[in-house]
């Protein structure tokens, strides 16, 4: 994903540390188990939780009549799964805006009873909505 210029560049936009992120990946990576002694037929089972996450992905896309799930839809169905198969390292410089779906750095982040976390465009638009509905606007 990483190597995806789209990816890559919303990462870096939304103040994501690329290469620690790489870092890590390489490392969990490099941690997980291997199969020894297993002919070439071998084939890789993902987790629960990746497949729940690619179901995610698929449904959103599915829900907004789009045709296709890009890597962007997958990354922010990883988020949605938090430390389950989020690497830690994204997980510490941010999180996804609960309603807009937008990466938000760490230091931005806001969060509404109810809501969960929101990027400052999602406050304001509440926040909006909530005078609006109390006629103050």
């Amino acid at each position: 994903m990483l190597a995806e210029p789209r990816v890559s560049n919303h990462l870096v936009a939304s103040s994501i540390n690329i290469e620690k992120l790489r870092a890590d990946l390489e490392s969990r990576v490099a941690a997980t188990e291997t199969v020894s002694g297993v002919d070439d037929d071998f084939d890789t089972q993902p987790t629960l939780e990746f497949q729940r996450a690619i179901q995610n992905a698929i449904l959103h896309v599915q829900s907004k009549g789009e045709r296709e799930v890009s890597l962007m839809h997958l990354l922010t169905a990883a988020l949605d799964r938090d430390d389950k198969i989020a690497p830690s390292s994204l997980l510490e410089t941010a999180r996804m805006c609960s309603l807009c779906r937008k990466l938000i750095p760490m230091e931005s982040l806001t969060t509404i009873e109810d809501r969960g976390v929101l990027c400052s465009e999602c406050i304001a638009a509440v926040l909006e909505a909530g005078r609006k509905r109390k006629g103050e606007v």
